[in-house]
């Protein structure tokens, strides 16, 4: 995996993606970059990331970084942008996972907004989010109040399928996933 940024104001240009054959090497990269986004050879750093390193794994999950510059030269990815990013989880605390599909009985959503060491409710967040959650059907939103880095609400439908929330595992907006809530709603 290959990061090209510009020397001159230390803006990516590139992020190849990891290379299961033998990686090109620098000199082609450049050219390749050059005849895509103009300048000159040595407009460009390059920093190379081993394919199968911890850092190659973040980038390729679309991990939020910075790069480590000394001079004109990349030294290193700096993942604070990423790792200082608050948590959220889901939880039910119905005691079922299956509710009837006939907008009445409902099943009781909660959430918590944690600090960034993933443990700690973040009591100072009092907002709302708007989560991204899939449908039986489509992909849409679910709005969850927080007061003092908690909400919960109450849900029900009149449509039977599986429901995801949040939709995306990993991260949304600007909230780093702690786990995904799955739920199904039946016809009786």
């Amino acid at each position: 995996m290959y990061i090209v940024a510009k020397i001159a104001d230390h803006s990516i240009v590139k992020v190849t993606g990891v290379y299961y054959d033998k990686p090109p090497s620098e000199n082609i990269l450049l050219d390749n970059i050059v005849k895509e986004f103009g300048g000159a050879t040595g407009d460009y750093a390059v920093l190379n990331v081993d394919d199968k390193s911890t850092d190659a794994l973040q980038i390729s999950k679309n991990w939020s970084f910075t790069l480590i510059w000394s001079g004109d030269t990349i030294t290193g990815i700096d993942f604070t942008a990423e790792t200082a990013k608050k948590w959220i989880e889901f939880f039910n605390t119905s005691d079922q996972s299956t509710i009837e599909a006939n907008d009445r009985e409902a099943i009781l959503l909660g959430a918590n907004v944690l600090l960034d060491d993933g443990l700690t409710i973040d009591n100072t967040f009092n907002d709302f989010v708007d989560v991204p959650i899939t449908t039986p059907s489509t992909s849409t939103f679910m709005r969850f109040y927080f007061v003092k880095g908690k909400s919960s609400k109450s849900f029900k439908t009149d449509i039977y399928g599986q429901w995801t929330l949040p939709s995306n595992s990993d991260r949304f907006n600007n909230f780093r996933v702690k786990n995904q809530l799955t739920f199904n709603s039946i016809i009786n």
